[in-house]
């Protein structure tokens, strides 16, 4: 084990069994933090949580110790925290690899409960909504679903999950003080993985959408940069003297900057408010992202920022600091950070650079309002509740009752019209899960994060349906927990009228006209005399073309139900 110091002196790096270790010099316990280039963004929707189940097995035989020791999931890192004394640290450092590389699977029920207990003390919001609006079901937009990788993910499938992710080249070991000349860091050799790329499904931007949320906020993608790190800062102390100090209707806006990947970064502000003020606030945020993106930062707050960050480089004690960040940087980019860069990248940036990272955020900013705030249009496109996808083209199938407009079942997909131009559509091709019940409900989620719930029992041919979806997305399918009788849906209210049996009772009325018509004019040719003979024959005649009226309108309203 050899190390090799940064220029600056105050952040090390080595190596150990083949994992990178970035350490300093710092009073107080060892702390320790064994990172992995994986998070959420990683993973698929059927399989959503995987991560965070393996997380908890590699931890369990550890057990519970006097000493803190934990393990995290963010976005596009995966952490195992330890505080302690030496003895400690190293004890859990080697506890954690030997449980990567061998999950104890036979715990795994047991911590798919402990999971599910966590999962519901924890509460999506106004973040999680935007990203699922900006990324759909896929990438950071996963956060908002259900964790289904305890019903999706067998042992072999988790421990394969551990063995390529959490590898030694995916790796990187940050510490407080000097390695122990006895650790030991046994990870599986793989390969370093790079964050997914981020895939807006937006139509447009800027754009806006409306949440059940208490508050206001505004997401965006931003190109990584010291510049991009200044803007938030601006932001946020435009927010705070706007909103907390001027008007008093927040009491904590915040603005936060998470790196993603080598180049970009996720900026999102938000802002807690009154209720009878939101509409105030939201205009606030969007007018004070407009400003700066407008007329460019306060010069002030920019060299303030600017000052604040060159003392963290440079002040007693900031060597944990930028080991942390030396450690991260490393996991997303695969390069090193050095603190002179750092510094030289501080002292070169401008107001205009600044500028410019405005720019990129009010062009792809998405907003998340409440029912009682508004955006103007020609501020923000408003994002549709419904698919933008096109309905697919086959064949209609109705419901057993009136209210639920129609469903559309094509060879390559599936559309719920509700009418007046709210359409869910989703096609097999792209489906990204769909949840799948014993008696037959399926619900599909599309891209755009649209659903189509399907309840067989409420249409008619409605098992015709449910084949089609298990036949085109079996692999993506994911099975859910039975159901009580009870809560199986029945059809209510007034039924629709029956397509089928109205073009049969149609036909039939048309063929019945037709012969009373034949025999009505028949009659009259062979009748001779007496007026009342001919009143019949022509009686006959009438009665038929009515019915031949009305059984050719029961088939034409069918087909205009159609089109």
């Amino acid at each position: 084990m050899t190390g090799v110091a940064d220029t600056s002196e105050q952040v090390h790096w080595t190596e150990i069994d083949g994992v990178p270790v970035v350490w300093c010099e710092d009073r107080g316990p060892l702390r320790a933090s064994l990172m992995f280039r994986v998070g959420k963004a990683d993973e698929q929707l059927p399989t959503n949580g995987i991560t965070h189940l393996v997380e908890h097995l590699a931890l369990y035989r550890l057990g519970q110790q006097p000493h803190y020791q934990n393990g995290s999931v963010r976005t596009s890192i995966t952490t195992f925290d330890s505080v302690g004394d030496v003895e400690e640290v190293t004890a859990f450092l080697s506890g954690v690899c030997a449980g990567l590389t061998d999950l104890p699977t036979d715990r795994r029920e047991a911590e798919i409960r402990v999971l599910e207990t966590e999962a519901a003390r924890r509460a999506n919001g106004t973040y999680t909504a935007a990203l699922t609006w900006r990324y759909g079901p896929a990438g950071p937009g996963l956060w908002t679903y259900d964790e289904f990788a305890g019903v999706t993910a067998d042992d072999g499938m988790l421990q394969d999950w551990s063995d390529r992710m959490f590898c030694r080249e995916n790796a990187v070991l940050l510490l407080s003080g000097p390695p122990p000349h006895d650790l030991r860091l046994p990870l599986r050799e793989g390969s370093r993985r790079v964050p997914p790329y981020l895939v807006d499904v937006l139509a447009h931007n800027p754009a806006w959408f409306r949440h059940g949320f208490g508050d206001v906020a505004a997401l965006a993608p931003l190109t990584r940069s010291a510049a991009a790190v200044a803007y938030t800062q601006a932001l946020q102390h435009r927010l705070v003297e706007q909103l907390r100090f001027e008007l008093g209707v927040a009491y904590s806006p915040s603005v936060e900057y998470d790196a993603y990947d080598a180049t970009s970064a996720l900026m999102f502000a938000r802002a807690d408010a009154h209720p009878d003020h939101l509409q105030a606030v939201a205009d606030v945020l969007s007018d004070s992202i407009e400003h700066i993106a407008a007329s460019g930062p306060d010069a002030e707050r920019v060299d303030e920022h600017r000052e604040r960050a060159l003392s963290q480089y440079t002040a007693e004690g900031a060597s944990l600091g930028m080991s942390v960040y030396s450690a991260m940087n490393f996991l997303l980019t695969g390069e090193r950070a050095s603190v002179p860069q750092l510094i030289a990248e501080l002292h070169d940036m401008t107001y205009d650079d600044v500028t410019a990272a405005a720019i990129e955020a009010r062009r792809r900013m998405v907003y998340a309002l409440p029912e009682t705030a508004d955006l103007a249009p020609d501020r923000a496109w408003q994002i549709p509740a419904w698919s933008t996808e096109p309905a697919v083209h086959g064949q209609e199938i109705r419901p057993f009752a009136t209210g639920m407009g129609r469903l559309i079942l094509g060879p390559d997909g599936l559309t719920h019209d509700f009418g007046e131009g709210r359409v869910a559509t989703v096609r097999y091709a792209t489906c990204r899960a769909v949840l799948a019940w014993p008696d037959g409900r399926r619900i599909l989620i599309s891209p755009e994060a649209i659903s189509v719930n399907i309840e067989p029992t409420l249409w008619q041919d409605g098992r015709t349906v449910v084949a089609s979806i298990d036949r085109n997305t079996a692999e993506r399918q994911v099975p859910q927990p039975e159901r009580a009788t009870g809560d199986i849906p029945k059809p209510t209210g007034p039924r629709p009228p029956d397509d089928g049996q109205q073009l049969r009772s149609g036909a039939l009325l048309i063929g019945f006209a037709a012969v009373l018509i034949v025999l009505g004019v028949l009659s009259l040719f062979a009748s001779s005399s007496g007026s009342g003979g001919h009143l019949g024959s022509i009686g006959a005649a009438v009665v038929g073309i009515w019915l031949g009226r009305f059984g050719f309108g029961l088939r034409r309203g069918v087909k205009e139900r159609r089109h």
